[in-house]
């Protein structure tokens, strides 16, 4: 550098930053920090030598050295690094490097004393997984290239000759016979271009530079045969495609111009735009803006109660404040994204945490999650709260609604790193997880390592948002102020929502449950019968509908319709809004307390398998009743061929009458008639000693004769 630099005017007073050219030994120096305080220490670093270690020198020294001539003040003679120059690779040792220093060269002037910086780079190393003796590199680089992140740069811009490329000569190495490839011409070029630009770029994301050289070969490399028909030409007279790929690299490879036209305006904005903006610095505190974006889950679900059932993906939706990054809400069910799935994560961020969470089974404190307010904007996508009704059902609430632009997720980027935080840390500890090589031919089947149930991956969800809220957010993802850092405000979720509270007020609003539940829930049709207000398979009752004679009324006047609100997360209760506009909650009857806690999947699931199992039977029931018909058709038929005429009957009625016939029959089925016949048959002895019926008593022996002949069984005296 010293060789590249140029000498300024001589200056008394230092500055940091600054170059300075030593008179005694040659060498130059840059200076980093100028103490304010009484020691009135500074330090700077030789950028000449190899060494990474700066040193101190005292204030004094510095001025007097300046004013005496002993220190010269020069100019840097490196022209500024272009951004777009960078290639990948330059920009990803860069940034790794700067992931590792990052935190502790801020820390002035601790980092220049050696105590106080062999603490520092010890934590430093150990975040970073890496040995400290492999931080000083980084540190000396950063520190002789001004403190400047692209200090940390790689030197490949240095390696190799710095000249154009030739094609007047064969380079590299021989070329075997029959591969194509030649010594490449002005024209062979100009069909590089021209291939590129016709089909690369104007076919969109579809082309690959492989597909190119080939629609590139069919079309420039061939010519015609005596009957008109396109030939190739010899492999020797046709470019390689390693040609056409150096080609691309040297003269194409990362214009953003030619990515734009490939990609489109809108997934260039999406992918590839620069990330510069920072969503905390638009806000002023919490609640002022959220954020809210559904996703379907990347784990396989079973059903509670038939474990071997797989039930698919749920879908999960996130709300999360703009200001501290805290999730305010969370909703997940087994239904299709939509408007009402969004309202219900929104109906979260205002309902009470510890009640939330005690309903899965988890304990927490207030100040473990104290959001239970709605937000003054919410910033959407144009999915889900996409519709103008959806937008004028939640300014009911007084929240405004902006919609981002379609392809535009990187607008809410809050919201969209939600996920992917939340989610993998589930990942390798819950199976289930689809992973990236997901239906790809080889790869297994994560279907069949499902076990969570909805509730319990639910549950899991809590824990890991409850986790997240209260874990270090690193500087990319949150740019603490200097006064939370004064203050030691940990770049945590929560820590800063309770900042924001505190100091900055935020745009948070408390509405009453009543109105909340009105608009936020949805709405469905359930009728009064007499046995109760059913919905959706169960019965529910209310103080006032027992006051009024509700079901009463329908069991006289007829089962009529209410319209009701719900609540999907549990089907506790639900709500009919009476005359005057008050929201009535309705609880669940005896008869449907068994399903009490449940959520309306699980309610839908069980409905489900109630359907299923009366489907099965229905086949058992259909040949039971065949079955029967035939039997009685064939008693039918038996009866029908021994019936008597109607005349025959009706001179019997006239004879007899129904009521004779019936003791005759009843006597004849009791085989009382039978007995008679025969006793009448039967020679006339009265019982004597040793007869079964005989009684050694002659009153009781009389007795039990007349019962005898009562019954018919002895004949009448």
């Amino acid at each position: 550098m010293t060789g590249n630099a140029m000498e300024e005017s001589r200056t008394l007073q230092p500055v940091t930053g600054q170059l300075l050219r030593s008179q005694e030994n040659g060498h130059t120096y840059r200076l980093l920090y100028i103490s304010s305080g009484d020691d009135n220490v500074c330090w700077w670093i030789d950028v000449d030598s190899k060494g990474n270690i700066p040193r101190s020198i005292h204030a004094s020294d510095l001025i007097s050295g300046l004013g005496e001539g002993k220190l010269v003040a020069v100019i840097s003679a490196d022209d500024p690094i272009d951004e777009d120059t960078l290639s990948p690779a330059m920009k990803k040792s860069r940034d790794k490097a700067w992931k590792l220093i990052r935190g502790v060269v801020d820390k002035e002037p601790q980092i220049y004393q050696p105590e106080e910086r062999k603490k520092l780079l010890i934590e430093a190393a150990a975040e970073g997984k890496v040995q400290v003796p492999n931080l000083y590199p980084y540190l000396g680089r950063y520190w002789k290239g001004g403190k400047n992140m692209n200090a940390l740069l790689p030197g490949f811009r240095n390696c190799g000759g710095h000249r154009k490329p030739t094609y007047s000569t064969w380079l590299g190495r021989p070329k075997r016979t029959g591969n194509n490839g030649k010594i490449l011409t002005e024209q062979d070029l100009k069909n590089f271009a021209d291939a590129y630009d016709r089909h690369y770029l104007a076919a969109g994301t579809t082309a690959t530079l492989n597909s190119t050289y080939q629609w590139m070969i069919g079309l420039k490399y061939v010519e015609k045969d005596d009957q008109g028909q396109a030939k190739s030409l010899p492999p020797d007279e046709i470019p390689s495609l390693e040609q056409f790929l150096y080609w691309y690299r040297k003269n194409r490879k990362g214009s953003i111009k030619d990515l734009k036209k490939k990609e489109g305006e809108h997934r260039y904005v999406l992918n590839h735009r620069p990330i510069t903006g920072k969503t905390e610095i638009t806000v002023s505190g919490p609640g002022e803006k959220a954020q809210i974006d559904g996703t379907i889950g990347d784990f396989y679900l079973v059903r509670k109660n038939h474990r071997e059932e797989v039930i698919g993906r749920p879908v999960v939706f996130f709300v999360r404040d703009s200001y501290s990054h805290i999730v305010t809400g969370l909703h997940i069910s087994l239904t299709d994204a939509s408007w009402k799935q969004a309202l219900l994560a929104i109906k979260n961020s205002a309902e009470d945490k510890v009640e939330f969470c005690r309903r899965y089974g988890i304990e927490i404190r207030e100040e473990d999650w104290p959001c239970h307010h709605l937000p003054s904007v919410l910033i959407a996508d144009n999915g889900e709260l996409g519709g103008k009704g959806v937008e004028e059902l939640i300014a009911k609430l007084g929240i405004m609604v902006e919609n981002c632009p379609p392809y535009r997720g990187d607008l809410k980027g809050v919201i969209e790193n939600n996920f992917h935080i939340c989610q993998g840390k589930l990942k390798d500890i819950v199976p289930g997880y689809v992973d990236k090589d997901a239906g790809t031919r080889g790869a297994k089947d994560y279907r069949t390592e499902a076990c969570m149930d909805l509730e319990s991956f639910t549950r899991g969800m809590i824990l890991c948002v409850l986790l997240y809220n209260k874990t270090w957010m690193d500087a990319d993802s949150y740019q603490r102020t200097p006064e939370m850092i004064r203050d030691g405000v940990n770049a945590t979720p929560l820590d800063l929502w309770n900042y924001g509270m505190k100091y900055c007020g935020g745009a948070l609003r408390v509405v009453s449950k009543e109105d909340m539940y009105r608009v936020l829930l949805p709405h469905g049709s359930a009728k009064v019968t007499e046995r109760g207000i059913h919905f959706q398979g169960l019965y529910y009752t209310c103080k006032e509908a027992v006051q009024e004679d509700w079901f009463a009324s329908a069991r006289s006047s007829g089962r009529y319709s209410i319209t009701v609100s719900y609540d999907p997360s549990c089907v506790d209760n639900i709500y009919v809004t009476d005359k005057d506009g008050r929201l009535i909650s309705c609880t669940l009857l005896e008869r449907s307390t068994p399903f009490r806690g449940m959520t309306k999947d699980d309610m839908d699931l069980y409905q489900e398998e109630d359907r299923r199992q009366k489907a099965e039977y229905n086949a058992k029931q259909n040949q039971a009743n065949a079955e029967f018909q035939q039997e009685m058709n064939k008693l039918v038929r038996q009866n029908s061929s021994q019936k008597a005429g109607v005349t025959k009957i009706r001179e019997a009625l006239v004879r007899k009458g129904i009521d004779v016939s019936r003791e005759e029959e009843q006597e004849e089925l009791s085989g009382a008639a039978d007995a008679r016949k025969r006793q009448e048959e039967a020679p006339q002895t009265k019982p004597k000693a040793g007869d079964s019926l005989y009684i050694d008593n002659e009153e009781l022996q009389d007795g039990f004769d007349e019962v005898l002949r009562k019954a018919g069984i002895l004949p009448p005296k």
